[in-house]
């Protein structure tokens, strides 16, 4: 399930990752921009390009743990360290 931290949340996506693991709670970053991606730019693709909008979704975005197999005490877990993480970094 993704999410993207608004403008208020005084930290990035790592660093929520980070405070996510701390907790025993598995997640993940967006993936990388194409335009920033090692084997693209070895290519000569995207030279010099700037796409802001890939930015900001890869420094603020991040998939929670989700499935069909999650249960509802696993969701309440993780919507429960995701308040507090955002409380500590507002």
């Amino acid at each position: 399930y993704p999410i993207i931290l608004g403008p208020k949340i005084k930290c990035d996506a790592k660093t929520f990752i980070s405070e996510l693991n701390s907790k025993k709670i598995g997640s993940r970053p967006f993936f990388w921009p194409i335009h920033k991606q090692p084997v693209f730019l070895k290519m000569g693709l995207f030279k010099n390009e700037c796409h802001p909008n890939a930015e900001y979704l890869v420094n603020r975005g991040l998939y929670l743990p989700s499935g069909m197999g999650t249960t509802e005490d696993e969701i309440l877990r993780v919507s429960n360290a995701v308040k507090n993480i955002v409380t500590k970094y507002k």
